[in-house]
């Protein structure tokens, strides 16, 4: 069968039009690094790049919220721990003061050191962290604890819900506490108002309100140490959730790059051929394109 010069000149075109197409193809590998560029180039690495993506993505936000809890629940156990210091210190100058034999002068010396330590332990429990306090429950904007006009510890001023912050699908830790739970507890009297009794039966020289106010140091110290462990708990969570995101990341990393990065040398090897075949196809066009009838009538 004869091909018209029409035929010819349109097959021609076609091959340009293929050969500028893979030769396109490449030149976007080469220059992006991906070997998919857009959904047409491999439909189903595609589907998976996005949900690669999206994967990372998340990981990331999880990642980013697991640093932010740790910074918090660190701050917290080590508040936690400078009460429990705090409070052992004062359980030792209560008993310094109990006996018949301790002087005045000692017995004074005791309470002026547990005023101190009164006031550190409240420094301590309205402790702030990125201007919220970490031990006022879900009231975090304000203080735990503060002090009234005659310079007396109020009232909690917070409550007992816990802010928290989710660091995977299904798991999550708090941001802030119920300083509540470690001041007062289940108490009467919270370790304030103790601390205040027993300064009051040191210099009174009450031994009996003495040792009722070692007992209350005692349980004071079981609820912090209490506390600070439920944190600990959560910082060694924190751990393992940064090692399995870790692992998600690197695995999630890996197939991504499998679906989406180009083989360097394979995109330069194929773009170096399709421009000699584009080239090769170029030529032949403007060959036809200068024939005449007269040329195919020889």
């Amino acid at each position: 069968m004869r091909l018209t010069f029409n035929a010819e000149y349109q097959n021609a075109l076609a091959d340009l039009h293929r050969v500028a197409t893979e030769m396109l193809r490449w030149q976007r590998q080469v220059s992006s690094g991906y070997r998919v560029n857009a959904p047409s180039d491999d439909p189903a690495a595609a589907s998976r790049i996005v949900s690669d993506r999206a994967s990372l993505s998340s990981i990331s936000q999880y990642a980013h919220a697991a640093d932010m809890a740790s910074s918090r629940l660190m701050v917290a156990d080590t508040v936690l721990g400078d009460i429990v210091a705090k409070v052992s210190a004062a359980r030792t100058e209560a008993a310094s003061a109990l006996g018949s034999v301790v002087s005045d002068a000692q017995r004074e010396a005791a309470a002026m050191a547990l005023e101190g330590l009164r006031d550190a332990i409240f420094s301590d429990i309205n402790v702030t962290f990125r201007g919220t306090f970490l031990f006022s429950g879900a009231a975090s904007t304000s203080a735990p604890y503060e002090r009234d006009v005659a310079g007396q510890i109020a009232a909690y001023r917070g409550d007992a819900n816990a802010v928290s912050l989710d660091i995977d699908i299904e798991r999550t830790v708090p941001l802030t506490f119920d300083g509540e739970a470690v001041i007062r507890g289940a108490d009467a009297l919270d370790l304030f108002e103790s601390l205040d009794g027993l300064i009051a039966a040191i210099r009174a020289n009450d031994q009996q309100g003495i040792a009722d106010g070692m007992d209350a140091l005692d349980r004071a110290f079981d609820r912090a140490v209490s506390v600070q462990t439920t944190v600990g708990t959560h910082l060694a969570q924190l751990d393992d959730q940064r090692l399995r995101l870790t692992a998600a990341r690197q695995a999630a990393t890996a197939r991504l790059s499998a679906d989406q990065d180009a083989n360097a040398v394979e995109a330069i090897t194929g773009l170096t051929r399709s421009e000699t075949a584009y080239r090769a196809a170029l030529a032949s066009l403007a060959n036809r394109a200068r024939s005449s009838l007269f040329d195919y009538l020889k």
